[in-house]
C-alpha cells in the first residue's frame, strides 16, 4: 500500500517532517493545484489525485477550512482510506524542519489546525471561531494598487468609530465559546491614536488565542503605548516590503523586544493576484471550489457594525462594488448574544458566499504580483448601479 500527503505549501512540507518523524514512508503529494503537478515539493513527486490508485494511505495535509469539501473530493475518486494529519503533528523537530514560515508561525499554524480539528471531532459542539478581522480603519500609510483588502479602491477612507467597534466586537466575544485568532488590522491599524486603549480592553476577554496586529513597518508605537500591550497574547505581524516602503521595521522590532511583545517579521515580494472587482463567469461547482479552497474563507471581517463572511464581501460591498447580499453578513446593532450566535452559524454554513462570484479566489492557482506597488490616487471601480446595468 501506497502513502500519499493531500496538501502541499509549508504546512503540507511540516506534515511530511512530522510523518516522516513517526517512521512512514511517503510516496508523493497530492494537489489539486494542476501547476503543481509534475513537479517536486520536498524532494517528492506531486501527482493529480486521479493519479492515486483506489487501495492508498492517504493523510490530508491542509490547514484550510475545507475538510468538508477534501472528503467528499476523496470519496468521489474512491479514496476512502484518508485520515487527517492532526496527531501526526507533535512528533515536530525544529532543529531539522526547513520551510519558508517561522517558528512563531508554525506553532501558530499547528495550534489553529488542532484546535479546529477537534471541534470538528466532536461534533461542533462549541462555537469556535477560527479569525476574525476586526477593521480597525480604511486609512493606510502606504497605497498598494494590488491589497487583497480592496484599500487602494477607497477615495475617502475613514476610521472606525472605535467606542462602536468595541460594543460589537465585545458582543462577539460574549457570544462564542473561543476564537483562534483576532485580527486588528487596516489599513494600517497603528494610524488610530485610541488602538491601544482597545487593545487592552479587549484583552480582559479570555476566549481568543492570539490578538494579532496587523502593520507594514512604517509607524512605531511611544513607549507609553508599548506599556498597553502587556497580555502575552499580544502579537504583531510585520509586513516588510523593503527599505524604501516599510522604513522602521528594524526600530519596531527592537522596540517591541524591548517591552517583550512577540513579533513575526515577513518579507513580502509577491502577493496573490486577488485584488479586482468584476463579475466572474463561473459554474455553481465552480464557486464552490473558489470558496473551499480559500485562504481566506474562515477570516470574517467586523467592517462598520456588520460582521462578514470574508474580507473582500466585507469591503467589496462597503464600497458598493458589489450587490449588497444578505447572507454574506449580518448585522450587529441590537442583536441579543444568541442571534449573533446564530447569525454566526449561518455563515459558517455556507458553501460559498455571493461575493465569490465578484472574486479572482485566494487558492494556489491563482497568479501572483508584485507585492506593495504603489500608485498615487486610488483607482476606479464600478459601482453598483452600474455593475446591475450590466447584469
Amino acid at each position: 500500500m501506497r502513502n500519499f500527503l493531500f496538501g502541499t505549501g509549508n504546512f503540507g512540507q511540516v506534515v511530511l517532517h512530522c510523518v516522516k518523524n513517526a517512521g512512514i514512508n511517503v510516496d508523493a503529494f497530492i494537489d489539486l493545484n494542476e501547476k503543481n503537478v509534475g513537479k517536486k515539493i520536498g524532494g517528492l513527486p506531486v501527482i493529480d489525485i486521479k493519479e492515486v490508485e483506489k487501495d492508498s494511505k492517504i493523510i490530508i495535509a491542509s490547514n484550510r477550512n475545507n475538510y468538508s469539501y477534501l472528503h467528499s473530493l476523496l470519496v468521489k475518486y474512491g479514496l476512502t482510506n484518508f485520515q487527517d494529519c492532526d496527531e501526526f503533528l507533535s512528533n515536530i523537530d525544529f532543529e531539522t524542519l526547513e520551510v519558508d514560515w517561522s517558528k512563531e508561525r508554525i506553532e501558530s499554524e499547528i495550534k489553529t489546525h488542532l484546535s479546529r480539528a477537534s471541534n470538528i471531532k466532536s461534533g461542533n459542539k462549541k462555537l469556535v471561531v477560527n479569525s476574525i478581522d476586526v477593521v480597525v480603519t480604511e486609512k493606510c500609510s502606504l497605497k498598494c494598487k494590488d491589497c487583497s483588502n480592496l484599500m487602494q479602491y477607497y477615495e475617502k477612507p475613514k476610521n472606525a468609530e472605535v467606542e462602536e467597534l468595541s460594543k460589537d466586537l465585545f458582543l462577539i466575544l460574549n457570544s462564542v465559546d473561543q476564537v483562534n485568532e483576532l485580527r486588528f488590522i487596516g489599513g494600517e491599524p497603528l494610524l488610530v491614536k485610541s488602538i491601544y486603549e482597545f487593545i487592552e480592553n479587549t484583552s480582559n476577554f479570555k476566549n481568543f488565542n492570539e490578538l494579532v496586529v496587523f502593520t507594514n513597518g512604517t509607524i512605531i508605537p511611544s513607549d507609553e503605548k508599548m506599556r498597553m500591550m502587556s497580555d502575552p497574547r499580544i502579537r504583531f505581524q510585520i509586513s516588510d516590503y523593503g527599505i524604501s516602503l516599510s522604513k522602521r521595521v528594524k526600530n519596531l522590532v527592537q522596540a517591541l523586544s524591548k517591552f517583550k511583545i512577540r513579533y513575526v517579521v515577513d518579507r513580502v515580494t509577491t502577493w496573490q493576484n486577488c485584488a479586482t472587482i468584476e463579475p466572474k463567469e463561473r459554474t455553481p461547482e465552480q464557486n464552490l471550489s473558489v470558496f473551499a479552497n480559500c485562504c481566506v474563507n474562515d477570516a470574517f471581517t467586523l467592517l462598520h457594525g456588520r460582521l462578514y463572511g470574508c474580507p473582500f464581501s466585507a469591503h467589496a460591498e462597503n464600497l458598493q462594488a458589489i450587490p449588497h447580499a444578505a447572507g454574506d453578513s449580518f448585522e450587529l446593532e441590537d442583536r441579543s448574544e444568541g442571534e449573533t450566535r446564530e447569525g454566526f452559524k449561518k455563515l459558517m454554513s455556507k458553501v460559498f458566499y455571493q461575493a465569490c462570484k465578484y472574486c479572482n479566489g485566494r487558492d494556489y492557482t491563482v497568479s501572483t504580483v508584485d507585492a506593495a506597488v504603489q500608485t498615487k490616487k486610488p483607482l476606479k471601480y464600478d459601482k453598483v448601479i452600474k455593475l446591475n446595468a450590466i447584469l
